[in-house]
């Protein structure tokens, strides 16, 4: 019975790491995606990310533009993109334009969808060097906490062998 339960504990702690991949995520500030692989993609503007609309994106929270990789990795087309930002019923708290200092306050969620998409490769983007084209920026994974594996894993062990100890007196 031991046996089955430390098995069952380890089958979810294992399962909860997978839990939050391909997820919208809001901050204070903006909204961003984070896919399977632990990138976490932002909307940063409804311009080209380097001379666009007049003002070149500003790279902030360690985000920064995508390579090919990156994108193809992530994306295998439009849709996708569009799928994931949730571009299909625009909602504006997507956008993070007048964070990352673009001069705009908008995003344009149709030219995403028509493949306007600064940078990106032509699977996704069929207008990628447009200075009209919206540009998305990335990050790798943001530690959640500041609590490293072993010693979170240490902690759920101490608090297991308290409710035992608990349960006996």
């Amino acid at each position: 019975m031991k046996t089955l339960k430390l098995a069952l504990v380890g089958i979810l702690l294992t399962v909860g790491g997978f839990a939050n991949a391909g997820l919208i995520y809001q901050t204070g500030s903006y909204t961003y995606y984070q896919d399977d692989s632990g990138l976490e993609w932002v909307y940063a503007s409804p311009c080209a990310g380097i001379g666009g609309c007049g003002s070149d994106v500003t790279l902030i929270d360690d985000f920064r533009f995508a390579t090919e990789i990156e994108w193809t990795t992530s994306f295998a087309s439009t849709a996708e993109l569009v799928t994931a930002f949730q571009l299909d019923n625009y909602n504006s708290n997507v956008c993070a334009a007048s964070y990352f200092g673009s001069g705009y306050s908008h995003c344009d969620a149709n030219d995403v969808s028509r493949g306007y998409v600064w940078g990106a490769p032509s699977n996704i983007a069929t207008f990628s060097t447009s200075t009209i084209a919206e540009t998305f920026l990335v990050r790798n994974e943001l530690a959640s906490n500041d609590i490293p594996e072993p010693t979170t894993l240490a902690t759920l062990a101490l608090g297991l062998l308290a409710l035992r100890f608990r349960k006996k007196a």
